[in-house]
């Protein structure tokens, strides 16, 4: 798990070196297939980087989630 959240941001890091470059050297083909690239490493990267934030995240979905519920049953009664 460790070498992937490493592996994954190493290519997050290249890759936006690579963009940064792409743009101040107005290279809009590499840029275009810079986007095209960190949209894959989103996709399939995100849960071993943002682990630890997607768990909060959706806990706080969760909780909030039940706390709607509940208002709204003391609101019916």
């Amino acid at each position: 798990m460790i070498k992937q959240k490493i592996m994954w941001s190493l290519a997050l890091f290249i890759a936006t070196i690579i963009t940064f470059a792409a743009i101040v050297n107005n290279n809009m083909p590499l840029c275009i297939v810079m986007i095209l690239i960190n949209l894959l490493i989103y996709k399939f990267g995100d849960k071993y980087i943002n682990e630890k934030y997607n768990k909060r995240r959706a806990k706080k979905i969760k909780d909030f989630e039940l706390a709607k519920q509940q208002a709204k049953k003391e609101k019916e009664q």
